[in-house]
């Protein structure tokens, strides 16, 4: 596993992460490893909310205009 310290990601952060995508790496702050990085798991492709989530999402009824709603829900 590959290591590298945080002013080597500062300096050379798009190559050490392109690098990641192959092989995980190791950053580190004074010989302490501080954090991984490592490539991204896929997200399967599918639905992100069971059948019906929706259906069942309870939603306020509104008789006007919803951006007083939204701008008072914003300001609080």
């Amino acid at each position: 596993m590959k290591s590298v310290s945080i002013d080597e990601l500062r300096q050379s952060t798009e190559s050490i992460v392109r690098e990641a995508a192959h092989e995980a790496t190791l950053v580190t702050d004074q010989g302490e490893v501080v954090a991984v990085i490592e490539a991204a798991k896929p997200i399967s492709p599918g639905r992100r909310f069971p059948s019906g989530h929706w259906e069942s999402v309870r939603r306020p009824q509104l008789n006007a205009d919803s951006t007083d709603a939204v701008s008072a829900d914003r300001d609080r």
